[in-house]
């Protein structure tokens, strides 16, 4: 059973998009006079479980194209 290619492209441009969104809330909350530091902190890490995840999509899709 083969798997739909364009599954993967559209999970990737969804998590790009999130992560898009994450860097401008984390940029946001920089720029403030007070930071939250601790908000920034857990954006970051969101953002880092999205760049894993699109890390694996993007070792998933080579594989397709190989097999």
């Amino acid at each position: 059973m083969k798997m739909n290619p364009l599954k993967p492209l559209k999970a990737m441009k969804t998590l790009m998009t999130k992560s898009a969104k994450i860097q401008l809330h984390i940029e946001d909350e920089t720029k403030k006079k007070n930071p939250d530091w601790f908000r920034i902190i857990t954006l970051k890490k969101q953002r880092l479980l999205i760049k894993d995840k699109l890390n694996k999509l993007r070792r998933t899709k080579g594989m397709m194209l190989l097999g």
